[in-house]
Formats: structure tokens, sequence, C-alpha cells
């Protein structure tokens, strides 16, 4: 579409690679034929005082302050990521879960065809060529793909049993925390058909879960290594050195999840 202008239209020819999961198109070509409805130039506005203030509506309203909220938030973000992605394998391995096999193979072959169409989407190859390029096989592939399958069956698992458990509710404000906006905005920019579906709601059990977790997590942060070979931040070794023990992994939601699993795999 380069060198196209406004409401020119053009017919695209793509092909369809040859292990596309719609077997009827696969291998095929097919021609989308595509109007150019604008062409926009993005305008960045000047970083002023004037700008934060209305932007952030009076929440900040000079330059310094905003870019210390932003630093402040950032580090949190990070904090919390590195307290939950600590916690999470340990409250499942508490949980001493045992999924049925057909939850993983459903799993499995979600993620195998999610990950085929990403690569065709974003480097126009198949799986066999993406795995000769990146000096691996398909079969190593699939076998991490299995094993990844699996560990997201067991924490699905556990993030239901303590949604539940807890009884927690997903609110209007827990889109605005996850996502940024309200669940209205999201609807009217996206569409409910886009909003609405298993896979947001999934995404806002997880936050919802996650700040149980981090909220109730006892966290020891061992002291910064500074070195120069490290290369790293204080920060970020901080972050990185981050140990969590969650109290949630101790809770009857992590100890019971086990006892849960059938239930949960058959609702998936």
């Amino acid at each position: 579409m380069i060198g196209a202008k406004k409401g020119e239209t053009k017919d695209v020819t793509v092909t369809f690679p040859k292990d596309y999961q719609a077997k009827d198109l696969a291998g095929k070509q097919a021609v989308f034929t595509v109007t150019v409805n604008g062409i926009y130039n993005e305008k960045k506005p000047e970083l002023t005082d004037e700008w934060v203030t209305k932007q952030t509506n009076g929440a900040q309203t000079t330059v310094d302050a905003y870019k210390q909220n932003i630093k402040a938030t950032l580090e949190k973000q990070n904090r919390d990521q590195a307290i939950w992605q600590q916690a999470l394998p340990k409250i499942v391995e508490a949980a001493d879960i045992k999924p049925e096999q057909a939850a993983i193979d459903y799993e499995y072959k979600s993620q195998l065809n999610n990950y085929k169409m990403q690569i065709y989407q974003y480097m126009q190859t198949n799986l066999e060529n993406y795995a000769k390029q990146s000096g691996t096989t398909v079969e190593q592939l699939e076998k991490d793909m299995k094993t990844a399958a699996e560990t997201s069956v067991k924490q699905q698992i556990v993030v239901n049993t303590i949604f539940n458990q807890e009884k927690l509710e997903i609110t209007d404000d827990d889109y605005k925390q996850a996502f940024g906006s309200s669940k209205e905005d999201l609807i009217k920019t996206y569409g409910q058909q886009n909003i609405e579906t298993p896979q947001v709601q999934t995404n806002l059990k997880y936050y919802k879960v996650a700040r149980v977790v981090i909220d109730n997590a006892n966290v020891t942060t061992k002291p910064a290594e500074t070195s120069a070979a490290a290369g790293e931040s204080a920060a970020t070794t901080a972050a990185g050195e981050t140990t969590a023990t969650t109290a949630a992994g101790e809770t009857t939601a992590a100890t019971t999840a086990a006892g849960e699993t059938q239930a949960t795999t058959a609702a998936k």
C-alpha cells in the first residue's frame, strides 16, 4: 500500500501458509481489495506544564512532577511483576495439580496454532523454516510448547480457584487498571464482541488474583550489587533479586486447587 492515496482502491495478493489452520485455505492465494479511507500524520505535542496539567486533570502540574510519577509507577509495576512471576510458580507447586490430558492437549493446540499464525504474520514463513532459522527443530519447538501448555493449564486452575474462593468480582475499575480505559470506552473503541470475550475475562481474572497475591506477599529484597561488568542499574538488579514468599501460596485456595482440577478443566 506504499504510495497509495486517499480514496484509492488496490488489490493485495497473499498466499496462505501450507500449514494454515483453515485447511480449505492452506497453500492457496487470496486477493484482498483494500480502500484507503485516510492518511494521517501524527503530531506529537510539546511536553509543557500546561500539557501535563490538562493530560492528568491536575494530578500533576509540572513536567518534573509528571516524570517522577511515571518513574514511580514503572518501578512499582516492575516490582509487582517480579513478585507475581516468582509467586505463581510457588503456588502451583504447592497445589500439586494434575490436570486432565485433554485440557493440556487443548491448550497445546491453541498455542501451536497461534504460534504458526504469528510466524506467518510477522515473518512470512512456516514453522519448519522458522525452526531452521532459529537453529532448532520442529520437534523441539513442539516439545517446549507442550511443557508450556501444561504449565499454563496449571496456572489457570490456580487462578480460577483463588478467584472463586476469595469471592472476587470483576469491576469497571479493573478494566481501567488493567487496560487503561473503562469497559464502556473499550467497547466504543473496539466493539463489544472484542471486549466481552473469554480471553479478556481470563486476563482480568489474572490481574485480580495477581493483586491479591502481591498485596499479601511477604517480600524480602537483597541489597543491589554494584558491578560494572553487570551493566545493570540498582533498580533493575534489586528487582531481579526480589524474593516473594507469598501468604497466598499457603492459603486453602492453593492447597485445594488440585481437588478442583477436574471441574476447572472441564469448564475450559
